[in-house]
C-alpha cells in the first residue's frame, strides 16, 4: 500500500460519467430536510428523513501520479 502524499497525483479529469437516480437509505436515526444543488455535475439531492434521493449525474475521477516530483 503507498501512501499517497499532498502533491504526489494530479487531476487528470472525469473517466466516467454516468446519469442515476436512487434513494440513498441513512438510517432511522438520521432526520434531514432540504435540497442540494450541485451545478457543475450536475445533480440534484432532495434529503428527507432517514436518507436521500439523488438524481443526476455521477462522476468518477482519475488520479495519475504527477511526472515532476522533488
Amino acid at each position: 500500500m503507498e501512501i499517497i502524499k499532498k502533491g504526489d497525483y494530479i487531476e487528470k479529469g472525469i473517466s466516467d460519467r454516468k446519469f442515476v437516480a436512487y434513494f440513498f437509505w441513512q438510517g432511522w436515526n438520521e432526520i434531514s430536510l432540504g435540497v442540494s444543488v450541485d451545478i457543475q455535475s450536475p445533480n440534484i439531492e432532495i434529503h428527507i428523513p432517514f436518507g436521500f434521493l439523488k438524481i443526476g449525474w455521477e462522476r468518477t475521477w482519475n488520479y495519475i501520479k504527477s511526472l515532476d516530483k522533488k
